[in-house]
């Protein structure tokens, strides 16, 4: 069953599907169209795919800080992380399969589509295709996000890729908070 609120502006619902239907959300082989009287076949359409979430924090205390979004569909992947960190970052990578905490090798390397943002904020935007495997790391949160520096070339920020969602890990959230939302309020 499908439960939905309408506004002028907006819809926001949720629908139980079973299996089948989530893997085809996965794949990316599902979108949700909107009908409308002028137009009966169909006015928008949104294509649904896979999200994931990383809290990036500084490695060694530097106050290096950020977030990432990861869609996921079908072999293709997108992800948008804005970070604020004092150190130029020299290199952006995706690192799997790991546990949150241990290491692994490279899989995807991001430095195509690191910026500059200007006064210490950065960001990665773009869209990759990866292998079967690697979607799999990555969906199931084997995967972590490292953003290298020539002062620490291991990586000075870091975050597991993850669906779970809920506040970032102690004694960073409010810091966390604070800076986010100054990044969120200047890209307005």
């Amino acid at each position: 069953g499908a439960s939905f609120i309408r506004s002028s502006t907006y819809i926001i619902g949720s629908a139980v599907v079973d299996l089948s239907t989530c893997a085809t959300i996965e794949e990316g082989l599902t979108y949700v169209d909107f009908h409308t009287v002028a137009n009966p076949l169909g006015e928008a359409r949104a294509q649904l795919n896979y999200t994931a979430r990383s809290v990036l924090l500084s490695t060694k205390n530097t106050g290096a800080i950020g977030r990432a979004e990861v869609s996921l569909a079908g072999s293709q992947v997108c992800i948008y992380a804005p970070f604020i960190m004092t150190n130029v970052p020299v290199n952006a990578t995706i690192h799997a399969p790991a546990l949150e905490g241990s290491n692994a090798g490279v899989i995807v390397n991001l430095i195509e589509g690191l910026f500059d943002a200007g006064q210490n904020e950065y960001e990665i935007d773009g869209c990759f295709s990866v292998s079967q495997q690697q979607y799999v790391w990555i969906r199931d949160g084997l995967a972590y996000i490292n953003i290298h520096t020539a002062e620490i070339p291991s990586g000075e920020l870091r975050g597991q890729i993850s669906s779970r969602t809920g506040p970032a890990p102690s004694p960073s959230r409010e810091l966390l908070t604070m800076k986010l939302a100054a990044m969120n309020a200047k890209k307005v």
